[in-house]
């Protein structure tokens, strides 16, 4: 995966007092912001903490080499 928009993980996001930062992917992007810019925005993260998004990533491909990078499963 390559970084497309903003910035990657730094030093300071592990601070305890830092606020929760995430990296998202096109996948991410393109169903939940459509056009907009997500860098910025705030999202729910595991366990229901809020997070800002400092980055995006390319899509990659998780289960099989052969497929599309772009396939999801939603069952």
């Amino acid at each position: 995966m390559h970084l497309v928009a903003g910035r990657l993980f730094a030093a300071a996001d592990n601070q305890a007092a830092a606020p929760h930062t995430v990296i998202v992917n096109h996948e991410i992007v393109r169903r939940c912001f459509g056009s907009s810019n997500p860098i910025g925005q705030h999202v729910k993260a595991g366990f229901g903490v809020n997070a800002e998004i400092i980055g995006v990533v390319t899509d990659a491909k998780y289960r099989d080499l052969r497929e599309n990078a772009n396939d999801v499963d939603d069952s």
